[in-house]
């Protein structure tokens, strides 16, 4: 069977992590990448991933600083299908590989940058170090109070690098899908700062409600209510991450841990949502307690046969060993050639027509230098589309019924829905339990799609999706196994209706495999695959055999808690948009449609690909210090005299320029800090001497003088995400912010498509209440008003007009 992106030339000129990244997605699909790397090999090269980062690619060594460099990389990218780079702004302009320059001789390429803060604005030119961005765009105020610190937080796992891979392959797909039906390419573009963005479900609207006389919002992140997502400690000295949102879940769990009277108590009547928060502390109390009293795998047998979701908190190395994800081949075994066996990554996605996956390992450096040149001249694969007319917007005349609630898989269509698909969001007559549990005027995982209100128990309500489907070009949905079928939404059913269609299964678990019926919501994809348990480093966990009051194992369960915050949603959805983008182009290119599944536990995975291989001899994951402030003395955070930096200068070349900026007699020649080596070894002594320096002066001071001489050093911003948008005027003029109108707040401001396009800009829709677009879509389908009005008496649909409701 054929690869999804099988015809496709990439050239890669990325030095990054999500540069790799992408192009390994793009690679595992099919695509011939070939990594162009400076003579002294790409500088990702020397991280422990990248021997699973450059799996299946072909390796090319050009120098771009000179003449003949230059003129091979034109000749590969005049041939090229997609070009993707990550340089800053300007930069491939000046080594004669930026868009204009290679445009001219191919005008259907498809040129994709990765950027740190994207190409407009103040903050163009500073390095995309992963936290240089979270710092300046307030990723580490997420985790602020997170531990007994006057301060930041240093914020661990690779967040928005991660986002940025996803969203540059899910542009990639976008413009090919234009370029087939236009023959015309284009350029797109995406940033760490906009990835980060995908995490922010709330705060920026809030800051906004805010200042129109709203309550303020809080500093940090709670990580959910505690008794739905709190930790606790079993009797053999592990943690578990309970996950029980729902009434159901949650009564299950108070059912199985022998507080099942805890339902009758009015004090926690309105569970699993707590007015009071000593009522909830309480049942927190009260919950540790009984799990202290059996050991992990005793519980566990006990959730899983009780539908409570539970999982054991773990590093990533141990969840590369859950048996969900072995089944499912989301982790698999592949030799290397420098590193011998690994354990790494499967495919993002599982397609049941196409397979993916690494065609190979990674190359070694230059490997396939002569053999790439000597073809630079051959012929390359036309787009089918030659009329010329470009879409509105990417995904133009797409359409995306959705069946989904929460958020992970409704925030993925918003992904597609913000590349012009017309998303049509199907919900129960009660509504998606997320509009209950967001803001109560609208929730970030329903702008820009249309409302349709449909009761699917009643077979009326199935004629209508029947309907639907037939002019449908995505099915997506996150139903636990079984409930497609009573639905009559499973993909046997859909695809005699629509042989054509894509059907999207985003499930917690997968579809099939040990726990593929069990309740999923995002802390446990986040327990089992690593990344709360990275954020919490390494002194917040005490040894199994440590014993340990109530008292303490409540502010550890505390801690656990929101190292776990909302990111795995998220996460998730960015790699089901991808699977789904990828999937898409495919069938533009074949017409052939076909069932592809995500699920969280995937998602996650890949949203810790930097850690996410084993092999012999692989370097541990570096933990941040004891203090939170970062990894080592040269990428940390530090105090100011008035406010905090963080610093960034991983390099010797780095380190020479900020011993030159801080003009330190004799620090660079200190033989303590003289190399590499000398500065791991007294580590502990050089930030000594960077903590009293940066004490001297603001951190507006510092970061006006050393990002004055190219040092990566910015201000932390006092804030989250949504605040550093909101205060920041400049992101609405680049395009990170965008206004829209709804009568649920009238005229605001909500993030805008995390992803530019040249020729065809994405689409920004507004909030969206139940059942607003019931009665339009159900007349496209043939019912009159009478008809609809008939359904609404039974109780069979909900509409609702939107200007009969007004601003809420």
């Amino acid at each position: 069977m054929p690869r999804p992106c099988e015809a496709l030339l990439v050239v890669d000129f990325t030095q990054s992590y999500p540069g790799a990244l992408a192009t390994m997605v793009l690679a595992d699909s099919g695509a011939e990448v070939i990594k162009v790397e400076p003579p002294g090999g790409d500088p990702t090269r020397q991280h422990y991933a990248s021997v699973m980062w450059n799996r299946g690619k072909k390796s090319v060594v050009l120098d771009l600083k000179t003449g003949n460099g230059r003129a091979d990389a034109q000749r590969l990218a005049s041939r090229a299908d997609v070009v993707v780079e990550s340089f800053r702004p300007g930069v491939a302009d000046r080594l004669g590989v930026g868009y204009r320059d290679l445009r001219p001789s191919n005008q259907e390429l498809v040129y994709c940058s990765i950027t740190g803060f994207g190409s407009k604005g103040p903050l163009t030119g500073v390095k995309a170090y992963e936290g240089i961005v979270h710092a300046k765009g307030g990723r580490m105020d997420v985790f602020r109070g997170l531990v007994d610190k006057d301060g930041p937080v240093y914020s661990a796992q690779p967040l928005a690098s991660y986002g940025a891979a996803m969203l540059a392959v899910q542009a990639i797909m976008a413009a090919l899908v234009v370029r087939e039906r236009s023959g015309r390419g284009q350029r797109v573009e995406t940033s760490l700062l906009q990835a980060l963005t995908c995490y922010d479900l709330s705060s920026f609207l809030g800051w906004q409600l805010f200042e129109r006389g709203g309550d303020p919002m809080r500093r940090g992140y709670a990580g959910g209510g505690i008794p739905p997502y709190m930790t606790a400690r079993t009797k053999d000295g592990h943690w578990l991450q309970l996950g029980s949102l729902t009434v159901d879940t949650q009564r299950n769990l108070l059912d199985t841990v022998g507080l099942g009277d805890a339902l009758r108590d009015p004090r926690f009547a309105g569970m699993p949502k707590y007015d009071d928060p000593e009522h909830e502390s309480l049942l927190q109390r009260m919950v540790l307690e009984k799990i202290l009293g059996k050991t992990r795998d005793e519980w566990m047998d006990l959730f899983i046969k009780n539908d409570v979701g539970a999982e054991p908190f773990r590093t990533t190395q141990q969840g590369l060993h859950h048996d969900q994800a072995l089944h499912n081949g989301d982790v698999i075994d592949l030799i290397d050639r420098t590193v011998g066996k690994t354990r790494q990554l499967g495919p993002i996605a599982r397609y049941a027509e196409t397979p993916t996956g690494p065609s190979g390992p990674a190359p070694l450096k230059g490997e396939h230098t002569d053999a790439v040149l000597r073809q630079v001249n051959g012929k390359r694969r036309k787009a089918h589309g030659r009329n010329g007319r470009l879409p509105k917007h990417p995904l133009s005349g797409v359409t995306v019924l959705e069946f989904a609630s929460f958020i992970a898989a409704p925030f993925a269509t918003c992904l597609l829905a913000d590349l012009g698909a017309r998303v049509i969001k199907v919900e129960p007559i009660t509504g998606d339990l997320y509009r209950t549990l967001a803001f109560p005027r609208m929730a970030k995982t329903l702008q820009g799609k249309e409302a349709l209100c449909l009761d699917l128990k009643d077979p009326t309500a199935r004629e209508v999706v029947q309907r639907l489907v037939k002019k449908t070009d995505i099915l997506l949905h996150n139903f636990r196994a079984g409930v497609p079928e009573r639905l009559g939404i499973d993909y046997e059913t859909v695809r005699k209706i629509n042989p054509k269609i894509l059907y999207v299964y985003a499930g917690a678990y997968g579809s099939s495999g040990p726990h593929h019926k069990r309740v999923g919501f995002h802390p446990l994809a986040g327990a089992i695959t690593g990344g709360p348990r990275y954020q919490v480093g390494q002194s917040v966990i005490p040894p199994l055999d440590q014993p340990m009051t109530l008292d303490e194992v409540q502010h550890v369960s505390n801690i656990l808690r929101r190292s776990n915050e909302v990111n795995p949603d998220p996460a998730a959805a960015l790699a089901c948009a991808t699977a789904t983008m990828v999937a898409l182009y495919h069938r533009e290119v074949t017409g052939q449609g076909q069932y592809l599944e995500t699920s969280m536990l995937a998602g996650n995975l890949y949203a810790n690909a930097d850690d996410a291989l084993s092999y012999d001899g692989k370097p541990e994951r570096p933990w941040a210090d004891d203090d939170f402030n970062g990894l080592h003395a040269l990428y940390r955070l530090y105090p100011c005299r008035e406010g905090w930096i963080f610093l960034a200068c991983p390099s010797d070349g780095e380190w020479q320029a900020l011993a030159r900026a801080l003009d330190r007699a004799g620090l660079a020649s200190d033989p303590r800090f003289a190399s590499k080596d000398a500065r791991a070894a007294n580590d502990a002594g050089l930030a000594s001497v960077l903590g009293k320096t940066f004490a001297e002066a603001t951190a507006g001071a510092w970061e006006e003088k050393l990002t004055g001489q190219d040092v990566a050093c910015v201000e932390v911003f006092e804030g989250d995400n949504g605040k550093f948008l909101w205060e920041n005027p400049w992101t609405r003029e680049a395009g990170i912010l965008v206004e829209t109108e709804h009568p649920s707040l009238d005229r605001y401001w909500r993030q805008g498509p995390p992803f530019n396009f040249s020729e065809t800009p994405g689409a920004a829709g507004p909030n969206i209440f139940l059942g607003e677009h019931t009665r339009q879509i159900m007349r496209e389908v043939g019912y009159d008003d009478a008809a609809i009005d008939e359904l609404e008496r039974a109780g069979v649909v909900v509409t609702q007009d939107p200007a009969a409701v007004g601003v809420q």
